[in-house]
C-alpha cells in the first residue's frame, strides 16, 4: 500500500487499498453528505486524524483527506461538519466512539427530527442494554461459581483473586456495559447472535437480487457476496471465541481485573468487523423497490461502501490477503444519466443518509 502524506487541506489517492489491520482501515463515519457515504476515519502518520473517501467514480481506491481540510473536498452538509467539529473534540477514533459523536451531534437537529428522537431516545435504550447485560453476566458468574446467590459468588471470586468484593461488583459491571456497547449477548450458545443475523440477511438479499440482475452489475453483486461470506466466517470464529471466554465467566473477569486494555481489545474486535455493515443494510433495504433489488442508482452508490477485510481478520479464518494485481482500480457500473434523473437526486441521497441514522 502506499500512501503519500497529505498536507493539511489537500488529499491524496490510495488506488489500491488492502489494510492490514482494523485500525488502518478505519472506523466508519456516518457523514449524510453524499460524496462522503462509506467514509472512515483513523489516526493518519502525524497523529491527525484523516478521513479515507471512496472513490466518488465508483472505482476502488479511497482519497485520503485530512478531516480538518474536508471543505477542499466537497462541501460538507451542516450535520457533517458539526459531526466534524465533535470528532475533533472526543478523538475517539473507534466504531463506539464514532457512534457516541453522530448521537451528540443528531440531538442538535441538523439531521432531522427522526435522527434527533433517536438521539434522544438513546441514553434510556442503551440503560435497558446495559442492565440486561449486568444481569446476565451475573447470572453467568453465580451458575459457574455458586448456586448461593450474588453475594456468593461474588464473595468466592474476590477471595480467589485477593481482590475487595465492591471492587469485583465494579468490574463486573463495567465488562457487562462494554458487551452491551458492542453488541455481545451474555449467552455461551451464540454470543454474536443478532449481529450474525443482520449480515446474514444481507447475504440472502444479495443471493435474491442475482435473478434481477443484468450482466453489468453481476461481478460487483458477486464480489459483495464473497465479502460477506468472508465476514460471516470471521464472525462465526469470533463467535466461537467469545463464547469461549463466557464459558469461563470467573475467568474472563479476573484477565479484565489484571488487564482491562487487553480482554477489551479482544471483546472489540467483533465491533471493528461489522463497523459500517447496518448502514449499507438499511440503504439496500430503503432502496429496493420492485423486488429484492435496489434501484441501479441506489445500488451503485452502496456497491464501492463495502469495507475491506484487514488482513488481520483474513488470517482468522486461513485466507491470503489478496495480491496488488488484485486489488488494482476496478470500475463499478455506474448509473446512466437517464438513471439519475429517473431514480434519485443528491437530496435524495442526502435524505436516504439521514433516515440511516434514524434507523
Amino acid at each position: 500500500m502506499t500512501n503519500n502524506a497529505a498536507a493539511p487541506h489537500a488529499f491524496s489517492m490510495i488506488s489500491s487499498f488492502q489494510p492490514m489491520t482494523f485500525r488502518e482501515r478505519g472506523a466508519a463515519v456516518p457523514f449524510t453528505t453524499p460524496v462522503l457515504s462509506g467514509t472512515r476515519i483513523r489516526l493518519g502518520p502525524r497523529e491527525q486524524p484523516e478521513v479515507l473517501v471512496c472513490n466518488p467514480a465508483g472505482g476502488k481506491g479511497v482519497y485520503v483527506v485530512n478531516l480538518t481540510g474536508i471543505e477542499a473536498f466537497c462541501q460538507p452538509s451542516l450535520f457533517d461538519r458539526a459531526l466534524i467539529v465533535e470528532i475533533c473534540a472526543s478523538c475517539v477514533l473507534t466504531p463506539a466512539g464514532l457512534r457516541q459523536a453522530a448521537l451528540r451531534t443528531m440531538a442538535g437537529g441538523l439531521a432531522g427530527r427522526a435522527a434527533q428522537r433517536r438521539a434522544t431516545q438513546a441514553p434510556q435504550h442503551a440503560e435497558a442494554l446495559q442492565h440486561q447485560a449486568r444481569i446476565g453476566l451475573q447470572q453467568l458468574l453465580d451458575s459457574q461459581i455458586s448456586a448461593s446467590g450474588t453475594r456468593a459468588s461474588l464473595a468466592i471470586l474476590a477471595s480467589r483473586l485477593n481482590l475487595p468484593a465492591e471492587l469485583i461488583g465494579r468490574i463486573t459491571q463495567a465488562l457487562a456495559d462494554l458487551c452491551a456497547e458492542i453488541g455481545i449477548l451474555i449467552s455461551v450458545k451464540s454470543p454474536l447472535a443478532e449481529r450474525l443475523a443482520r449480515l446474514t440477511k444481507l447475504s440472502a438479499l444479495a443471493d435474491a437480487a442475482m435473478p434481477w440482475l443484468d450482466g453489468r452489475r453481476a461481478r460487483d453483486i458477486e464480489l459483495m457476496r464473497t465479502d460477506l461470506q468472508q465476514y460471516l466466517s470471521c464472525g462465526k470464529r469470533l463467535d466461537a471465541d467469545i463464547a469461549g471466554l463466557l464459558g469461563s465467566a470467573p475467568t474472563l473477569i479476573a484477565d479484565f481485573a489484571r488487564d482491562p486494555i487487553l480482554v477489551a481489545e479482544r471483546l472489540t474486535q467483533v465491533d471493528w468487523l461489522f463497523d459500517g455493515w447496518d448502514r449499507i443494510l438499511t440503504f439496500w433495504q430503503d432502496g429496493a423497490t420492485a423486488g429484492p433489488l435496489p434501484a441501479p442508482a441506489v445500488l451503485a452508490a452502496i456497491l464501492p461502501q463495502t469495507p475491506p477485510l484487514p488482513s488481520e481478520a483474513l488470517a482468522m479464518i486461513g485466507v491470503r490477503p489478496p495480491s496488488p494485481a488484485q486489488t488494482a482500480p476496478t470500475e463499478h457500473v455506474r448509473p446512466s444519466a437517464d438513471e439519475h434523473r429517473s431514480v434519485v437526486s443528491l437530496n435524495e441521497l442526502l435524505a436516504r443518509n439521514e433516515s440511516a441514522l434514524a434507523a
